[in-house]
C-alpha cells in the first residue's frame, strides 16, 4: 500500500511542473501586447521556443512512455533476483551484476555496455537477459526501449547480410535519437549469418557522438549456444576431479570461450566485434546438476501456487534427459521443460482440479 506514495509523489510533480510551464506560457502571451522595447522584446523568442519545448516533452509523457521517466534502475533489486532467481550460475550472477551497475551509476560511460551470454539450452541465459531488463526500464520487456531480435526470424537469410546490416543500422540509430538508454537484446546469435553484427561495430566504439548521437549509455546484450561445449567439458572435468562447483572461477575458461566463440559457426565466426575487443564481457552459463533443477521445479510450483512436493520433484527429475551419454550428472534441457513438467504432474496426479484456474494464469515470479 505504501509503495503507491512515491509514484503519486512523481505524478503530482509533473503534473505541477507541466502546469506551471503552461501559466508561464499564457503569462508571455498576455505579455507581448505590452512589453515591446528593448532588452525584453529579445528575450521573447528563445523564452516562447523553450516554453514550447517543455510543453511537447510534457504532452509527449502524458501520451505514451518517454525516455526520462522510462528508465528505473534498482541495483539492489537486481542483486537480489540474480541471486536469488537465477540458480547454479555463479560466474553469470557476479559478472551480469558488476558489469550493469558499474555502466547504469556512471552518466558518463566510455562504451555501450555489451554483453554476451553463451552456454547451452534451458541454463537461464533469456531469463537472465529478462531480469537485467525488468530492473533497469519501468515497463521491462513491454517498453518501447526495449528491441528484441531473434536471429531465425529477423536474419534468417545468408544472402541477404548486407540488407540486414543496412536495416539494423537504421533501428538503431532510430532507437537510440529516441531514448539514449535503449536495450538491444539480441537471441539464437549461433544461428545469425556472420558479418550481420559487424554492422553494430561503429555504435560499440568510445566515440562520443555519430551524427550527432551518442550510443555509449545503450545496452546490447547477445544470448547463444557457441562455446557451450568448452563450458560444458570443462565443468565435466572439475567434476569428476572432485572439485566443488562454486570454485570454478570466469579466468578459468575466459580464454578457450573466447577462442570458441570467435572459431564457431554463428554471427560471431571471425567477427570484428571480437577481433577489435568491443564486447564488455563473455559470460559463461553452467550447465545445470539435479540440485539447480529441483530449485526450478520449486519455482514453478510457486508460480501455480501449490507446494513442490519431493514427489514431485522426483516425477519431473525423471522426466528429463541427463547427460553426458549415460551419466546422471547434467539435464540436458537445464531448465526450460520444467514449468510444463510440473503442470503434466498436476494433471497426471490430479491435484490441478484443486488449484484455481485464475490463480494459475498469474506468475508473481516472472520478471
Amino acid at each position: 500500500m505504501f509503495g503507491i506514495y512515491p509514484r503519486v509523489s512523481r505524478v503530482f510533480s509533473e503534473s505541477m511542473s507541466f502546469r506551471f510551464t503552461i501559466l508561464l506560457l499564457s503569462l508571455l502571451s498576455h505579455s507581448l501586447d505590452v512589453i515591446t522595447g528593448f532588452p525584453f522584446i529579445s528575450v521573447i523568442p528563445p523564452l516562447a521556443g523553450w516554453l514550447a519545448y517543455q510543453v511537447s516533452d510534457h504532452l509527449e509523457c502524458l501520451a505514451r512512455e518517454c525516455c526520462k521517466t522510462a528508465v528505473n534502475f534498482s541495483s539492489a533489486k537486481l542483486r537480489e533476483d540474480l541471486k536469488t532467481r537465477l540458480h547454479g550460475q555463479h560466474i553469470a550472477e557476479e559478472r551480469l551484476y558488476n558489469h550493469v551497475k558499474a555502466h547504469m551509476d556512471d552518466r558518463n560511460p566510455r562504451k555501450a555496455l555489451v554483453l554476451s551470454l553463451h552456454g547451452f539450452t534451458g541454463v537461464g541465459k533469456n531469463f537472465a537477459s529478462s531480469i537485467i531488463v525488468s530492473n533497469i526500464l519501468r515497463k521491462g520487456e513491454k517498453s518501447r526501449f526495449y528491441h528484441f531480435y531473434d536471429s531465425t526470424i529477423h536474419f534468417p537469410h545468408e544472402d541477404l547480410v548486407n540488407e540486414y546490416k543496412t536495416r539494423l543500422q537504421s533501428e538503431v540509430r532510430n532507437a537510440v535519437a529516441s531514448c539514449a538508454v535503449s536495450i538491444f537484446v539480441f537471441d539464437e546469435v549461433h544461428k545469425m549469418p556472420p558479418g550481420v553484427l559487424n554492422a553494430l561495430v561503429p555504435f560499440l566504439g568510445f566515440s562520443k557522438s555519430i551524427d550527432g548521437l551518442d550510443f555509449r549509455r545503450s545496452i546490447f546484450i547477445f544470448i547463444g549456444n557457441s562455446g557451450g561445449t568448452v563450458i560444458n567439458e570443462y565443468l565435466l572435468e572439475a567434476v569428476s576431479q572432485g572439485r566443488q562447483r562454486s570454485s570454478i572461477q570466469y579466468g578459468d575458461m575466459r580464454r578457450n570461450l573466447a577462442k570458441a566463440v570467435f572459431n564457431e559457426k554463428g554471427a560471431f565466426k571471425l567477427s570484428n566485434l571480437i577481433d577489435q575487443h568491443l564486447i564488455t564481457a563473455l559470460v559463461p552459463f553452467l550447465p545445470l546438476q539435479e540440485v539447480h533443477v529441483r530449485q526450478c521445479i520449486t519455482d514453478a510450483a510457486a508460480r501455480m501456487f501449490v507446494e513442490a512436493t519431493e514427489e514431485m520433484k522426483d516425477f519431473v527429475v525423471d522426466e528429463l534427459d541427463w547427460g553426458p551419454n549415460d551419466m546422471h550428472i547434467f539435464s540436458e534441457s537445464g531448465c526450460k521443460l520444467i514449468y510444463e513438467k510440473v503442470g503434466f504432474y498436476l494433471q497426471h496426479s490430479g491435484l490441478a482440479e484443486e488449484t484455481d484456474n485464475d490463480s494459475i494464469l498469474q506468475d508473481p515470479l516472472a520478471p
